[in-house]
Order: C-alpha cells, then sequence, then structure tokens
C-alpha cells in the first residue's frame, strides 16, 4: 500500500485540527484484507507541546457503553509539563452508530527507550507525576466534545493519577472495540488487522487486535516497539538487532483464544518435527547458554559439537529410538533449580529444589503420594511414615527381673508395618522399651 498521510496539526480546513499527522488508518475490514507497507520512513506523529522538563504522553480510552466495548489506551500527545501548568488535552471524536460514547484520559512519563512501559491493565496504578493512571474518567461525548468532532479534556501538570480500572462489565475484553475511526493521529492506526511493514514504525495505534501483532517487521529497527493495543513481530528482524541493547526484543507467539478459554490438548505452537520414518538421536533442540558463542558463530551451519559448559534443553535417548521413545533431559554447567513463585535472580535463596554435582536438594517437605513408595540404596521400599500416639496404657504388674508384653489398640497401623522407635511417657530407668504390630490396627 502507497503512503499518503493526513496533517491534521493546523486549522487549513481540516475537521480535526491541531490533533497530529496520521499514516495510513486502517479500519474494520475482512478477514481476506491485506495491509502492507513498503519502504521506510514515519510519517504520522501525535501531537505535541508544552515548555518543561517533565515528559507527558496522553492516551484516549474510547467506550461503547452500548455494545460494552472499549478501545485500547490510544496515543494522542505528547506535552512537556512544567508542573503547574493548565494541559489542553485533544482528541478526535469516536462515533459507533448511534452507540453511547465515553472517554477515559491516562497520563503517563512518556515512554522514550528500551524498556518503557505503555499503559496497560493491571500495571496503571496511579500516583504523582507521570506515574500511569487516569485523570478522568466517563466523560460524555457531549460534554467532552461539545457538538464538535475534536474532544477537549484540561489537565493540571500538577495533579495525581488515579488507579485505572476499566469498566467490570468488559474489562476481560479490554481493547475489544472493532468500530471505525474516521481520523487518530499515528504512523499506524489499525482496527483489528496487523499490518506488514518493511521497518517497524513508532507513533503506532492498534485497536481491537485481540492479542495479534500490530506491526508484523521485516526489520526491528527500534527494537520492538510497544504500544498499549498491538506490538510488533520481530521473527525476522535479525539481521537489525543492536547488541549493545542488553535485552532484545523478544520474538511474541500468540496461542488460545482472546478472551476466556478455548484450547484444546493439541500439539504444541512450537513444534520440532520430522518425518514418520526417522530416528531421533540424543542432540540438543535448544541452548539456552552457549558457552563458546566464538565457535558457534566460526562453525558452518552455526551448530558445532555440543560443550558440558552449556546450558541446554535436549533429548535424552541412548543410540536411535523413534520419536515414541524419546526423552527429556536439562543440563547445566553449575545447577538446576526450580522456583514457585520467584523470579529466581540466583543470589537469593529462595529456591524450592536444586540439582547440583554434589546434591540434591529440597527446601519444601518431600511426600511420596499414597500408592507410590520411596526406595533409598537398595533397601526396601517405603511407603509412608506415620506418628501415632496411645493414649493411656493400663498399668501391669509382672514379676521383677522380667518382662511382659502388653497389646494396645492403636487405629491405622497394619500388621506388615515396621515400628522404628517409640518415645515412653516418662522416664525408664534401667528398663527397655518396643513395639511392633501384633495385629491390624493393634501393637505390642
Amino acid at each position: 500500500m502507497p503512503r499518503n498521510g493526513c496533517r491534521c496539526d493546523d486549522d487549513s480546513g481540516s475537521p480535526f485540527p491541531g490533533l497530529g499527522i496520521a499514516g495510513l488508518i486502517a479500519g474494520p475490514s475482512t478477514i481476506s484484507a491485506n495491509f502492507q507497507i513498503v519502504g521506510t520512513g514515519t510519517l504520522g506523529e501525535f501531537a505535541s507541546g508544552g515548555t518543561g522538563s517533565l515528559p507527558y504522553s496522553y492516551f484516549i480510552v474510547a467506550n461503547d457503553t452500548t455494545a460494552r466495548t472499549q478501545t485500547s489506551p490510544m496515543q494522542v500527545l505528547n506535552w512537556r509539563s512544567n508542573g503547574h501548568d493548565s494541559i489542553p488535552v485533544r482528541w478526535p471524536r469516536v462515533a459507533n452508530g448511534t452507540d453511547a460514547i465515553t472517554y477515559d484520559v491516562i497520563r503517563i512519563t512518556t515512554p522514550a527507550s528500551v524498556g518503557s512501559v505503555y499503559p496497560s491493565m493491571g500495571a496503571c496504578m496511579g500516583g504523582p507525576a507521570g506515574t500511569c493512571g487516569y485523570v478522568a474518567q466517563g466523560l460524555t461525548q457531549s460534554a467532552a466534545c461539545a457538538g464538535s468532532l475534536v474532544c477537549t479534556y484540561t489537565d493540571s501538570g500538577s495533579s495525581s493519577t488515579v488507579p485505572y480500572v476499566t469498566s467490570p462489565d468488559w474489562h476481560p475484553k479490554q481493547g475489544n472495540y472493532t468500530g471505525n475511526l474516521v481520523f487518530w493521529p499515528g504512523s499506524l492506526v489499525s482496527v483489528s488487522r496487523s499490518i506488514g511493514v518493511d521497518a517497524e514504525e513508532p507513533h503506532a495505534v492498534g485497536v481491537g487486535l485481540n492479542g495479534n501483532p500490530l506491526q508484523i517487521a521485516k526489520q526491528c529497527s527500534d527494537f520492538g516497539t510497544a504500544s498499549p493495543g498491538g506490538y510488533t513481530q520481530c521473527a525476522a528482524s535479525i539481521t537489525t538487532f543492536n547488541n549493545a541493547v542488553p535485552n532484545q526484543a523478544a520474538m511474541i507467539l500468540t496461542d488460545g483464544a482472546s478472551v476466556g478459554n478455548g484450547e484444546t490438548l493439541t500439539k504444541g505452537r512450537v513444534n520440532f518435527s520430522s518425518t514418520p520414518e526417522a530416528l531421533v538421536s540424543a542432540h540438543h533442540f535448544i541452548t539456552l547458554l552457549d558457552s563458546q558463542p566464538a565457535l558457534t558463530k566460526a562453525t558452518w551451519g552455526y551448530r558445532p559439537p555440543a560443550s558440558p559448559n552449556d546450558t541446554w534443553i535436549r533429548t535424552d535417548v541412548g543410540g536411535s529410538v523413534y520419536p515414541r521413545a524419546g526423552q527429556l533431559a536439562f543440563g547445566a554447567p553449575i545447577s538446576i533449580t526450580n522456583y514457585i513463585h520467584e523470579t529466581g535472580d540466583g543470589v537469593h535463596t529462595n529456591w524450592l529444589e536444586r540439582l547440583t554435582a554434589k546434591d540434591k536438594t529440597f527446601a519444601v517437605p518431600v511426600r511420596i503420594s499414597d500408592g507410590n513408595s520411596f526406595t533409598l540404596g537398595n533397601g526396601s521400599p517405603l511407603s509412608q511414615m506415620k506418628i501415632y500416639r496411645v493414649n493411656a496404657t493400663a498399668t501391669s504388674h509382672v514379676p521383677a527381673h522380667s518382662c511382659g508384653d502388653v497389646f494396645e489398640e492403636v487405629k491405622g497401623v497394619s500388621k506388615s508395618d515396621q515400628i522404628t522407635s517409640m518415645t515412653p511417657p516418662g522416664r525408664l530407668g534401667s528398663l527397655s522399651l518396643n513395639a511392633y504390630p501384633a495385629d491390624e490396627g493393634k501393637v505390642i
């Protein structure tokens, strides 16, 4: 699709004066529709203003209260605040037939570099200055737009933002609005359709994408530009990555329904497959940490022999077997550790299970489920261990220098159980005490 944009940043007859520049606006379309931009160079941009040192960005959420849908937060203004100024936030009127529309205004610190975060569900908890949150919510069409195609709200640079939680009626479906947008600033503005680009575009706005990418880029020159309603799929951008950036753009693969459940028990989204007649030998599928990156890049095909210093995921078979006989293995030069509800920084001892060359350590109780057993070395299998209590034992007199048996009921004891030790209720002096099962539920 050739580039053509709408410049609406002045009053030269535009119905949306002063609202920035739009590049491609891809409205609602059929599944067969295909949008592709050839070439590079940003055409659209958001409105800007202010002369202060606090970089604020404003986003609008349009709520279709009739259809119970809403847009993703749509960026509309970048402003340099001095912390006490009045900030004119202006945006294009959104209409979907005769449906009732309301608006929420969100403010954040302007995203400026790799790692910056745009407004997202659960991460807009309000606070001072540019902390993500809303400054206005539920503005009606009549109050915000007053019969005009341009809607307005005046914010104060000194105000704090409020935690932004969408209406519970459509909270699980945030960003599911699929109505038309007559105009919105930005280099790419898309409703429900992914757009193919040669190089990813900044200043992008996505609406109703249901978790799909906004841009499918051959080159991620900006390392994976985010936006509230969509992201850039960077699968083919390896040649443009900058190795000076510590955490480079991730490849996101969607899998599953956009709302609720829907998945069935199928094979995985990533599938390392072969032919039905192929045999599998031990080899690494994924090298998580390459201990010899120079060797790898100097090897034709980039797959030199594996090293014990690599961190990897591989098959664990001897010889060659059919895939149905495959086994899974994990390897690392130092340790393999399991965490629950932790990020796992490798420093703190918050791990729950760790394997090293010396031992396997558990930091939680180990339980063998009912019906299974535990065998230590070449000993007998152990299925369970329990502590039983005998609450009262009748006094039994025996002749001096002799012993006697006392029968007691202990519910749960089996005749095949082994009693390893007993704790008497008090000191026994020179006497000894032992016990063994007499029958089901009885001990001697």
